[in-house]
């Protein structure tokens, strides 16, 4: 798996890689801006069939976050508190 994760960081350019200090799990970060434009949102959709297919899902230990959601710091610590602790 630490070779598939690598081979995807280089790809996408993630904007974050998160290891949990407490039980070692490690997370990926993807952010996605454009979702509007058909264009990005059949590549989002094809990075995030990638990152399944090498163990990496939404809710469990991949975080997609969304131009909206930056609105509401709130809603970002929920995120993060939801998934990572």
């Amino acid at each position: 798996m630490m070779l598939a994760l690598i081979l995807v960081l280089l790809r996408y350019h993630l904007i974050f890689t998160i290891k949990n200090p407490f039980n070692g799990k490690i997370f990926l970060w993807e952010f996605f801006g454009a979702f509007n434009n058909p264009t990005y949102g059949e590549k989002m959709n094809n990075k995030m069939a990638n990152y399944a297919k090498i163990g990496f899902v939404e809710n469990d230990n991949l975080i997609a976050t969304f131009e909206h959601h930056l609105r509401d710091t709130n809603r970002i610590q929920e995120i993060i508190d939801r998934t990572i602790w």
